[in-house]
């Protein structure tokens, strides 16, 4: 892996690039490429930037935005599955007159985010591990018009929910799901991407998932990104198609992202101690801060249409829980030569995990500092129905939906704001963004 411009320009000689694809997150969480010729790449492109007129960024409706693209050495990766050798580069947004990051770049801001809790003292080192959970389709070119335009909504975040013909070619257990999987774990390992393990959770169904290997805030979400994106060009390549939407049509199951979190101090967890679970006071009163929180938390990781659907089908409650599936925080058991974490288990893989990260490590950060308790834990009820035994916290249903989540993060997005990792106008604009997103998709 390049570390360096001199590194980089070393690789495209090796690989005999001829094309570098330069990434940009909007604030959607979506991936715009800008692709130049590889003569264009030298050692001052990584200061000077890429100049270009941004006029398709999601929330700037009725702007021409000229921003400047700063690609970061670090995140080099030699795209898979291109017919021409094309190098691939993460790049930050930077203002062309005051070469200053914007402060929207949703990348600059989970770096400032993870600058803040790393000087907080609370820890040195941030530690997140994700999951991503997607769904495998057979190839749709053989599919009616109105099958093809089902297939297709799923990859612009829509419910499935036509009258089923679609759910005929989902992937069965016994095509070559393992083999894909495989291939794309090598692919994702060749391009730099700590893999721990894939696995299909019910044999016989068409979910898939993916763990990635520990990372810090910045990093794990770079690599979330690169995954969902090799995953969606291994499936083009191999005449499938790959939805990551997080709610199909009742029976056919949800696919989320839930994250682990872990802070170490002197390469040991912050969160470990004597307490429930094996939690320290810390750990415990990250909790505190992320229930806190969590309706503000949800504005940002589960933004997409079906999210809330796949919310409610799991029951989540606001509680946290080590053995309780209904808690929408989880104290997984602390396996050996893993650092003790807690898992936050709304997001799903179509938010932007930059700032879903940020706001799960920031609303931590918040309950840390201010010793929020997280009140009783919710344990498993033995003689528990379909109907739902007693709850340690409200369920999803007091959040009710994304309408007042985004009210919940207008009335506490204080959190956010500290150390100017957000900035007011930045939470504005995603408020009024995803507002008249909504509005619109409800008036076509």
């Amino acid at each position: 892996m390049a570390n360096s411009p001199q590194e980089v320009l070393v690789e495209c000689r090796e690989h005999d690039i001829k094309a570098v694809a330069l990434f940009v997150t909007d604030l959607d969480g979506n991936w715009r490429q800008l692709t130049v010729p590889v003569s264009r790449l030298h050692e001052e492109s990584f200061e000077d930037g890429f100049s270009w007129a941004f006029e398709v960024m999601d929330g700037k409706v009725g702007q021409i935005s000229d921003v400047l693209l700063i690609p970061q050495p670090a995140t080099a990766f030699v795209m898979p599955h291109s017919e021409i050798p094309t190098l691939g580069l993460i790049c930050n947004l930077y203002c062309p007159l005051t070469r200053e990051e914007l402060p929207d770049c949703s990348r600059s801001l989970a770096q400032r985010a993870q600058k803040f809790a790393l000087e907080s003292g609370i820890s040195d080192e941030l530690v997140f591990s994700l999951t991503t959970e997607f769904f495998l389709l057979k190839a749709s070119s053989d599919l009616r018009p109105i099958e093809r335009h089902t297939a297709a909504s799923l990859e612009a975040n829509s419910v499935f929910d036509s009258a089923g013909a679609a759910s005929r070619h989902w992937v069965s257990a016994q095509s070559s799901n393992d083999d894909f999987l495989n291939a794309v774990m090598l692919s994702l390992i060749d391009a730099g991407v700590v893999i721990a393990s894939h696995h299909q959770p019910q044999p016989g169904r068409s979910k898939s998932c993916l763990e990635l290997g520990d990372g810090d805030l910045v990093r794990s979400a770079d690599r979330l990104m690169l995954t969902k994106h090799i995953i969606k060009r291994f499936a083009r390549a191999t005449g499938r198609q790959v939805a990551f939407t997080p709610a199909l049509r009742s029976g056919d199951g949800v696919a989320g992202l839930p994250m682990q979190l872990s802070m170490l101090k002197h390469e040991r967890s912050v969160f470990s101690g004597s307490g429930y679970s094996g939690l320290s006071d810390v750990g415990l009163h990250a909790i505190g801060g992320i229930l806190k929180h969590a309706p503000a938390i949800l504005a940002f990781s589960s933004c997409a249409t079906g999210s809330f659907k796949r919310l409610q089908r799991m029951r989540l409650e606001l509680a946290y829980s080590a053995s309780d599936s209904r808690a929408i925080v989880r104290v997984p058991s602390q396996r050996s030569g893993r650092p003790a974490c807690i898992e936050f288990r709304a997001p799903d893989a179509l938010c932007n995990p930059y700032l879903a990260m940020t706001a799960l490590m920031m609303a931590a950060l918040d309950g840390i500092q201010n010793k929020i308790p997280p009140g009783q834990p919710l344990e498993p009820d033995p003689y528990d129905t379909l109907e739902g035994g007693a709850a340690a916290g409200p369920d999803l249903g007091a959040v009710g939906s994304y309408d007042k989540v985004l009210a919940a993060l207008a009335d506490d997005g204080e959190f956010l704001m500290r150390g100017d990792v957000v900035t007011a106008e930045v939470l504005d604009s995603w408020i009024a963004q995803q507002r008249y997103s909504r509005v619109s998709s409800r008036s076509e």
